[in-house]
């Protein structure tokens, strides 16, 4: 039988007793495994030859490696070892900028997503407010340029930022410990007339994306590569054991 795999990932966390809880579709992506041993040699003493005559096996991996293609932000919470974050929109009335400010340089804003964004000084009393002319705003990054802080002064430094911000889907790096996980594959063979393939890792320990690529010429992917362990909490005598296992569904017509 030849083989020519499509089909869908899913990860999901495990339970107390190592079953697998609600699995999240990693959506485009390629996935192998690659099984490896480490072995020590023995070599006879008596020909002259040193001959291998025995092999002690000392070490088996399973290493699993998905390139995604989605750049979701609960994909990247797994890359990064990070948790989703949901900020919820809202209003700023008065922050402060740096002081002093200089002229070209872009200062970031507390929030990301912001909007209606208006400057004023620190004069007491009544403030100034800065002309729109005279500083520009990147609205998704939250940041401000002020290019000229001179003309309709003087001003009172720090100049205080007023604004919206709409919602953010945020994630942090290395805020989360190491993730293990149930993996699961729904493929087909389309070199045998689409015929179903199932595969079901245990419990998978996922390693930090080794590289973001955010310029490129091409669609970006990104890697995340796991280690198959041992699942203590299945029995040692499970007909499938304790790694991992595939399945051929025997579909009737």
């Amino acid at each position: 039988m030849l083989f020519s795999g499509q089909g869908s990932i899913s990860l999901g966390k495990r339970d107390a007793s190592g079953k697998p809880l609600g699995l999240r579709p990693v959506g485009d992506a390629t996935l192998t495994i690659a099984l490896a041993t480490e072995v020590e040699e023995h070599t006879e003493k008596q020909t002259g030859q040193r001959l291998v005559n025995h092999r002690l096996s000392t070490k088996k991996t399973a290493t699993t490696t998905i390139v995604a293609d989605e750049w979701d932000i609960e994909n990247l919470a797994l890359a990064l070892y990070g948790e989703v974050t949901r900020v919820t929109g809202g209003t700023v009335t008065a922050e402060a900028l740096p002081n002093p400010v200089d002229a070209g340089l872009k200062y970031l804003l507390q929030h990301n997503n912001v909007s209606d964004v208006v400057i004023t000084d620190s004069t007491t009393g009544t403030a100034k407010a800065l002309p729109v002319s005279q500083y520009s705003v990147h609205g998704p990054g939250g940041s401000i340029v002020v290019q000229d802080k001179a003309t309709g002064g003087p001003f009172v430094e720090p100049f205080l930022a007023a604004y919206a911000y709409g919602a953010t889907d945020k994630v942090g790096m290395f805020t989360q410990p190491v993730p293990e996980v149930w993996l699961h594959f729904e493929g087909v063979n389309t070199a045998d007339n689409n015929k179903p393939v199932i595969v079901d890792l245990y419990k998978v320990q996922i390693d930090p994306t080794r590289q973001l690529d955010l310029i490129t010429d091409s669609y970006g992917t990104f890697e995340l590569v796991g280690n198959a362990l041992l699942d203590l909490l299945r029995p040692a005598d499970d007909e499938l054991g304790q790694f991992g296992s595939i399945a051929y569904p025997q579909i009737t017509p």
